[in-house]
Protein backbone atom coordinates (compact mmCIF):
# COMPACT_ATOMS: atom_id res chain seq x y z
CA UNK A 1 0.00 0.00 0.00
CA UNK A 2 1.15 2.97 -0.95
CA UNK A 3 1.63 5.96 1.10
CA UNK A 4 2.60 6.20 4.65
CA UNK A 5 0.93 4.42 7.10
CA UNK A 6 -1.96 5.37 9.17
CA UNK A 7 -0.31 4.41 12.64
CA UNK A 8 3.46 4.15 13.27
CA UNK A 9 4.77 2.80 16.23
CA UNK A 10 8.16 3.32 17.40
CA UNK A 11 10.23 1.97 20.58
CA UNK A 12 6.37 2.38 22.60
CA UNK A 13 7.65 1.98 26.22
CA UNK A 14 4.83 2.60 29.17
CA UNK A 15 6.07 1.76 33.01
CA UNK A 16 4.07 2.53 36.12
CA UNK A 17 5.69 3.09 39.59
CA UNK A 18 5.71 0.83 42.10
CA UNK A 19 4.60 2.15 45.47
CA UNK A 20 4.40 0.76 48.96
CA UNK A 21 3.68 1.63 52.90
CA UNK A 22 1.24 4.58 53.93
CA UNK A 23 3.42 6.90 52.04
CA UNK A 24 2.69 5.51 49.14
CA UNK A 25 6.65 5.48 48.07
CA UNK A 26 7.74 4.70 44.78
CA UNK A 27 10.18 1.42 44.87
CA UNK A 28 10.55 0.49 41.75
CA UNK A 29 8.72 0.55 38.28
CA UNK A 30 6.33 -1.98 36.56
CA UNK A 31 7.91 -2.70 33.24
CA UNK A 32 4.17 -3.29 31.14
CA UNK A 33 4.97 -2.56 27.77
CA UNK A 34 8.48 -2.49 26.67
CA UNK A 35 10.10 -1.15 23.20
CA UNK A 36 6.90 -2.44 21.21
CA UNK A 37 7.51 -1.03 17.09
CA UNK A 38 4.64 -1.72 14.49
CA UNK A 39 2.85 0.15 11.32
CA UNK A 40 -1.03 -0.18 10.49
CA UNK A 41 -2.07 0.76 7.04
CA UNK A 42 -5.63 2.09 6.54
CA UNK A 43 -8.13 -0.87 6.32
CA UNK A 44 -6.08 -3.76 7.75
CA UNK A 45 -6.26 -4.99 10.88
CA UNK A 46 -3.60 -6.01 13.28
CA UNK A 47 -4.37 -8.68 15.77
CA UNK A 48 -2.54 -8.75 19.23
CA UNK A 49 -2.19 -11.76 21.06
CA UNK A 50 -0.59 -13.03 24.82
CA UNK A 51 -1.77 -14.43 27.73
CA UNK A 52 -3.33 -11.95 30.57
CA UNK A 53 -0.53 -9.36 31.56
CA UNK A 54 1.46 -9.49 28.34
CA UNK A 55 1.03 -5.59 27.86
CA UNK A 56 -2.09 -6.18 25.65
CA UNK A 57 -4.35 -3.54 27.06
CA UNK A 58 -1.92 -1.40 28.17
CA UNK A 59 -0.46 -0.96 24.36
CA UNK A 60 -4.47 0.03 23.39
CA UNK A 61 -5.03 2.23 26.13
CA UNK A 62 -1.72 4.09 25.06
CA UNK A 63 -2.60 4.15 21.41
CA UNK A 64 -5.99 6.16 22.35
CA UNK A 65 -4.16 8.03 25.50
CA UNK A 66 -6.09 6.53 28.00
CA UNK A 67 -2.37 6.11 29.30
CA UNK A 68 0.93 8.76 28.50
CA UNK A 69 3.49 6.84 27.19
CA UNK A 70 6.77 6.83 29.35
CA UNK A 71 8.82 6.83 25.74
CA UNK A 72 8.76 6.05 22.16
CA UNK A 73 6.36 7.80 19.49
CA UNK A 74 2.87 7.17 18.32
CA UNK A 75 2.63 8.42 14.77
CA UNK A 76 -1.20 8.85 13.83
CA UNK A 77 -1.93 10.62 10.43
CA UNK A 78 1.13 12.30 10.05
CA UNK A 79 1.23 13.62 13.82
CA UNK A 80 3.25 12.48 16.99
CA UNK A 81 0.70 11.81 19.56
CA UNK A 82 2.99 9.74 22.24
CA UNK A 83 3.66 13.82 23.79
CA UNK A 84 0.09 16.14 23.05
CA UNK A 85 -1.72 18.20 25.81
CA UNK A 86 -5.24 16.95 26.49
CA UNK A 87 -6.56 19.90 24.10
CA UNK A 88 -4.70 19.28 21.05
CA UNK A 89 -5.77 15.71 21.19
CA UNK A 90 -9.27 16.54 21.62
CA UNK A 91 -9.45 18.96 18.85
CA UNK A 92 -7.39 16.79 16.71
CA UNK A 93 -7.18 12.88 17.65
CA UNK A 94 -10.32 11.76 19.68
CA UNK A 95 -12.74 11.30 16.93
CA UNK A 96 -10.44 9.18 14.80
CA UNK A 97 -9.47 6.87 17.21
CA UNK A 98 -12.14 4.85 19.13
CA UNK A 99 -11.99 2.46 21.06
CA UNK A 100 -14.57 -1.34 21.63
CA UNK A 101 -14.11 -2.13 25.22
CA UNK A 102 -14.59 -6.41 26.67
CA UNK A 103 -17.28 -6.43 28.52
CA UNK A 104 -20.58 -5.17 26.84
CA UNK A 105 -22.68 -5.23 30.25
CA UNK A 106 -20.16 -2.91 31.82
CA UNK A 107 -19.03 -0.27 29.11
CA UNK A 108 -22.62 1.31 28.65
CA UNK A 109 -24.21 3.71 31.12
CA UNK A 110 -27.09 1.37 32.72
CA UNK A 111 -28.93 4.99 32.89
CA UNK A 112 -28.49 5.78 29.52
CA UNK A 113 -30.94 5.12 26.69
CA UNK A 114 -29.96 3.40 23.34
CA UNK A 115 -30.20 6.74 21.83
CA UNK A 116 -27.93 8.83 24.67
CA UNK A 117 -25.06 6.29 24.48
CA UNK A 118 -24.62 6.88 20.96
CA UNK A 119 -25.48 10.53 20.68
CA UNK A 120 -22.87 11.16 23.33
CA UNK A 121 -20.08 11.09 21.06
CA UNK A 122 -21.49 14.01 18.87
CA UNK A 123 -22.08 15.82 21.25
CA UNK A 124 -18.41 16.06 22.94
CA UNK A 125 -16.53 16.16 19.33
CA UNK A 126 -19.12 18.10 17.19
CA UNK A 127 -21.75 20.65 17.41
CA UNK A 128 -24.69 19.59 15.38
CA UNK A 129 -27.92 20.77 15.44
CA UNK A 130 -30.28 17.58 17.16
CA UNK A 131 -31.76 16.84 13.99
CA UNK A 132 -28.68 15.86 12.55
CA UNK A 133 -27.36 14.28 15.17
CA UNK A 134 -30.71 11.98 15.40
CA UNK A 135 -29.85 11.13 12.03
CA UNK A 136 -26.57 10.17 12.18
CA UNK A 137 -27.57 7.93 14.83
CA UNK A 138 -30.16 6.34 13.20
CA UNK A 139 -28.40 5.49 10.59
CA UNK A 140 -25.24 4.01 12.40
CA UNK A 141 -28.09 1.85 14.33
CA UNK A 142 -29.13 0.13 11.36
CA UNK A 143 -25.57 -0.11 9.83
CA UNK A 144 -24.70 -2.29 12.95
CA UNK A 145 -27.85 -4.28 12.50
CA UNK A 146 -30.19 -2.32 15.30
CA UNK A 147 -33.43 -1.06 14.37
CA UNK A 148 -33.91 2.69 15.61
CA UNK A 149 -37.43 2.26 17.10
CA UNK A 150 -35.04 0.63 20.15
CA UNK A 151 -33.89 4.10 20.82
CA UNK A 152 -35.80 4.52 24.04
CA UNK A 153 -34.30 1.32 25.67
CA UNK A 154 -31.46 0.62 27.54
CA UNK A 155 -28.59 -1.62 28.27
CA UNK A 156 -30.20 -4.51 30.22
CA UNK A 157 -32.91 -4.93 28.02
CA UNK A 158 -30.41 -6.05 25.31
CA UNK A 159 -28.87 -9.40 24.83
CA UNK A 160 -24.74 -9.61 25.34
CA UNK A 161 -24.44 -9.53 21.35
CA UNK A 162 -27.10 -6.41 21.26
CA UNK A 163 -25.03 -4.41 23.53
CA UNK A 164 -21.58 -4.99 22.22
CA UNK A 165 -23.96 -3.75 18.45
CA UNK A 166 -24.52 -0.93 20.76
CA UNK A 167 -20.80 -0.14 21.80
CA UNK A 168 -19.61 -0.86 18.12
CA UNK A 169 -22.44 1.96 17.03
CA UNK A 170 -20.82 4.40 19.56
CA UNK A 171 -17.58 3.95 18.19
CA UNK A 172 -18.04 4.74 15.17
CA UNK A 173 -20.53 7.30 14.93
CA UNK A 174 -17.75 9.55 14.50
CA UNK A 175 -16.62 7.70 11.41
CA UNK A 176 -12.93 7.13 12.95
CA UNK A 177 -10.52 5.85 10.84
CA UNK A 178 -8.94 3.23 13.81
CA UNK A 179 -11.07 1.76 16.00
CA UNK A 180 -9.26 -0.06 18.80
CA UNK A 181 -11.08 -3.40 19.94
CA UNK A 182 -10.07 -4.65 23.03
CA UNK A 183 -11.19 -8.77 23.41
CA UNK A 184 -14.18 -7.53 22.06
CA UNK A 185 -16.11 -10.72 21.64
CA UNK A 186 -14.70 -12.84 24.65
CA UNK A 187 -17.73 -12.24 26.56
CA UNK A 188 -20.00 -13.18 24.08
CA UNK A 189 -20.91 -16.83 23.39
CA UNK A 190 -19.68 -18.80 20.33
CA UNK A 191 -22.26 -18.29 17.50
CA UNK A 192 -22.57 -14.59 18.62
CA UNK A 193 -18.64 -13.91 18.70
CA UNK A 194 -19.29 -15.30 14.53
CA UNK A 195 -22.07 -12.45 14.10
CA UNK A 196 -19.86 -9.81 15.67
CA UNK A 197 -16.36 -10.80 13.92
CA UNK A 198 -18.82 -11.06 10.57
CA UNK A 199 -20.13 -7.39 11.32
CA UNK A 200 -16.65 -5.97 12.31
CA UNK A 201 -15.64 -7.59 8.39
CA UNK A 202 -18.42 -6.23 7.06
CA UNK A 203 -18.13 -2.15 8.72
CA UNK A 204 -14.18 -2.86 7.84
CA UNK A 205 -14.99 -3.22 4.43
CA UNK A 206 -17.54 -0.69 3.66
CA UNK A 207 -15.63 2.01 5.47
CA UNK A 208 -12.16 1.24 5.08
CA UNK A 209 -11.79 1.46 9.30
CA UNK A 210 -8.49 -0.34 10.33
CA UNK A 211 -8.43 -1.87 13.63
CA UNK A 212 -5.85 -3.23 16.26
CA UNK A 213 -7.81 -6.40 17.35
CA UNK A 214 -6.74 -7.60 20.76
CA UNK A 215 -7.37 -10.92 21.96
CA UNK A 216 -5.78 -13.84 23.93
CA UNK A 217 -8.04 -16.23 21.70
CA UNK A 218 -5.66 -17.52 18.43
CA UNK A 219 -8.69 -18.88 16.58
CA UNK A 220 -10.43 -15.69 16.87
CA UNK A 221 -7.47 -13.74 15.63
CA UNK A 222 -6.44 -15.80 12.40
CA UNK A 223 -10.09 -15.05 11.56
CA UNK A 224 -10.17 -11.20 11.45
CA UNK A 225 -6.35 -10.43 11.15
CA UNK A 226 -3.91 -9.35 8.50
CA UNK A 227 -0.75 -9.13 10.15
CA UNK A 228 -0.01 -10.50 14.25
CA UNK A 229 2.03 -9.12 16.80
CA UNK A 230 2.91 -11.98 20.01
CA UNK A 231 3.05 -9.69 22.97
CA UNK A 232 4.86 -11.96 26.27
CA UNK A 233 5.44 -9.74 29.58
CA UNK A 234 5.46 -6.45 27.62
CA UNK A 235 7.63 -7.11 24.83
CA UNK A 236 7.55 -8.27 21.28
CA UNK A 237 8.10 -11.91 20.61
CA UNK A 238 7.13 -12.26 17.18
CA UNK A 239 5.29 -9.90 14.03
CA UNK A 240 4.04 -11.98 11.22
CA UNK A 241 1.19 -11.94 8.45
CA UNK A 242 -1.28 -13.74 9.73
CA UNK A 243 -1.40 -17.16 7.55
CA UNK A 244 2.44 -16.83 7.83
CA UNK A 245 2.40 -16.68 11.83
CA UNK A 246 -0.01 -19.71 11.95
CA UNK A 247 1.66 -21.89 8.88
CA UNK A 248 5.82 -20.86 9.49
CA UNK A 249 5.71 -19.85 13.33
CA UNK A 250 9.35 -19.17 14.40
CA UNK A 251 9.63 -17.97 18.17
CA UNK A 252 8.93 -21.40 21.32
CA UNK A 253 5.82 -18.89 23.09
CA UNK A 254 3.97 -18.58 19.48
CA UNK A 255 4.43 -22.43 19.20
CA UNK A 256 2.88 -22.63 23.02
CA UNK A 257 0.14 -20.32 22.20
CA UNK A 258 -0.55 -22.22 18.98
CA UNK A 259 -0.49 -25.15 20.53
CA UNK A 260 -3.19 -24.71 22.90
CA UNK A 261 -5.59 -23.39 20.55
CA UNK A 262 -8.54 -26.09 20.19
CA UNK A 263 -8.48 -27.68 16.78
CA UNK A 264 -10.76 -30.37 14.28
CA UNK A 265 -7.96 -31.96 12.18
CA UNK A 266 -8.02 -34.64 9.77
CA UNK A 267 -4.26 -35.08 10.00
CA UNK A 268 -2.73 -35.65 13.05
CA UNK A 269 0.56 -34.36 11.82
CA UNK A 270 -0.66 -30.87 11.16
CA UNK A 271 -1.12 -29.96 14.83
CA UNK A 272 1.53 -27.83 16.10
CA UNK A 273 3.36 -30.26 19.19
CA UNK A 274 1.49 -29.83 22.48
CA UNK A 275 3.63 -27.12 24.71
CA UNK A 276 3.18 -26.73 28.07
CA UNK A 277 4.74 -24.15 29.65
CA UNK A 278 6.29 -24.70 32.80
CA UNK A 279 5.88 -22.09 35.89
CA UNK A 280 3.88 -18.87 35.81
CA UNK A 281 4.79 -15.59 33.72
CA UNK A 282 6.97 -13.61 36.01
CA UNK A 283 6.35 -10.42 37.90
CA UNK A 284 6.57 -7.12 35.21
CA UNK A 285 7.98 -5.52 38.37
CA UNK A 286 10.27 -7.92 38.40
CA UNK A 287 11.52 -9.43 35.10
CA UNK A 288 14.22 -11.88 33.98
CA UNK A 289 17.28 -10.93 32.88
CA UNK A 290 17.72 -12.00 29.10
CA UNK A 291 15.15 -12.66 27.18
CA UNK A 292 11.61 -12.49 29.60
CA UNK A 293 10.94 -15.72 27.78
CA UNK A 294 13.59 -17.91 29.04
CA UNK A 295 12.25 -18.90 32.54
CA UNK A 296 9.39 -21.01 31.18
CA UNK A 297 10.91 -21.43 27.38
CA UNK A 298 11.99 -25.19 26.43
CA UNK A 299 14.48 -24.50 24.62
CA UNK A 300 16.48 -22.32 26.49
CA UNK A 301 20.33 -21.66 26.58
CA UNK A 302 22.69 -20.02 28.09
CA UNK A 303 22.79 -17.19 26.13
CA UNK A 304 19.01 -16.28 26.37
CA UNK A 305 19.55 -16.25 30.36
CA UNK A 306 22.18 -13.25 29.98
CA UNK A 307 21.57 -11.37 26.59
CA UNK A 308 18.30 -9.86 25.38
CA UNK A 309 17.32 -10.95 21.62
CA UNK A 310 16.71 -7.71 19.44
CA UNK A 311 13.51 -8.00 17.38
CA UNK A 312 14.80 -8.76 14.08
CA UNK A 313 14.14 -10.35 10.69
CA UNK A 314 14.04 -13.87 10.55
CA UNK A 315 16.81 -15.79 8.11
CA UNK A 316 14.86 -16.64 4.86
CA UNK A 317 13.99 -12.85 4.92
CA UNK A 318 10.16 -13.03 4.57
CA UNK A 319 8.47 -9.68 4.15
CA UNK A 320 7.32 -8.35 7.84
CA UNK A 321 8.55 -11.53 9.85
CA UNK A 322 9.91 -10.53 12.58
CA UNK A 323 11.25 -12.55 15.89
CA UNK A 324 12.50 -11.51 19.29
CA UNK A 325 14.71 -15.31 19.55
CA UNK A 326 18.68 -16.15 19.75
CA UNK A 327 17.13 -19.36 18.28
CA UNK A 328 14.27 -19.32 16.40
CA UNK A 329 12.35 -22.80 15.38
CA UNK A 330 12.66 -23.66 11.95
CA UNK A 331 8.89 -23.70 11.25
Amino acid sequence: MSGPALLEVSGLTKTFPVKTGLLQRAKGELQAVTDVSFGLDRGRTLGVVGESGSGKSTLAKCIVRLYPPTSGRIGFRGADIARMGEGMLRARVREHIQMIFQDPYSSLNPRHTLYSIVEEPLRVHRRLPAEERGYLVDAVLERVGLDPVLRTRRPHEFSGGQRQRIAIARALVLNPDLVIADEPVSALDVSIQAQILTLMQDLQEELGLAYIFISHDLSVVRAIADTVIVLYLGRVMEVAPADRLFACYAHPYTQALLSAVPMVRTDEEERPPRIILAGDQPDAANPPAGCVFHTRCPYARNRCRNEVPSVRQIADQTEGHRIACHFPLSG
